[in-house]
């Protein structure tokens, strides 16, 4: 797999994961831990539920997204997130849906960064640079 750098990045760039197949165990085993709703731990009790069946917790569909880019952009440093501008689950997803995510270069400034630098320089990482990203998971 290619490593990336900063410098290898372009405004306009898209790609895409690999598919990500969510099961039953998974989506019950993550609930158990982080999530404890009957939609996302009884499938009995999902299917009388608002969703007719079980559901991953949107939290799981958000760890799923952040491997499924990490592995797909393959930075050399890491991918270091300042924050999430907007997150929402429009779509169930249920066992056996298949992720991928599509992520896009929409700028390769930060002015977050900058903000982070003149607030508290000591805890800011040195030298780094850090790319804005539109990305979506999609449900095939």
């Amino acid at each position: 797999m290619t490593h990336r750098y900063f410098e290898d990045l372009k405004v306009g760039a898209r790609f895409e994961s690999d598919v990500y197949v969510v099961t039953e165990a998974e989506i019950i085993e993550f609930a158990r831990r982080f999530d404890p709703q009957s939609f996302h731990l009884d499938p009995t009790k999902a299917a009388r539920g608002i969703f007719k069946g079980l559901i991953a917790s949107g939290w799981y569909t958000a760890a799923i997204t952040m491997r499924l880019f990490v592995q797909t952009l393959n930075f050399v440093e890491g991918a270091i997130g300042l924050g999430v501008d907007e997150l929402r689950w429009p779509n169930p997803v249920r066992p056996d849906d298949a992720l991928r995510v599509e992520p896009e270069i929409v700028d390769l400034t930060s002015e977050d960064l900058a903000r982070i630098e003149e607030a508290a320089p000591q805890e800011a990482v040195s030298g780094a640079r850090y790319p804005d990203w539109a990305m979506q998971m999609v449900n095939r």
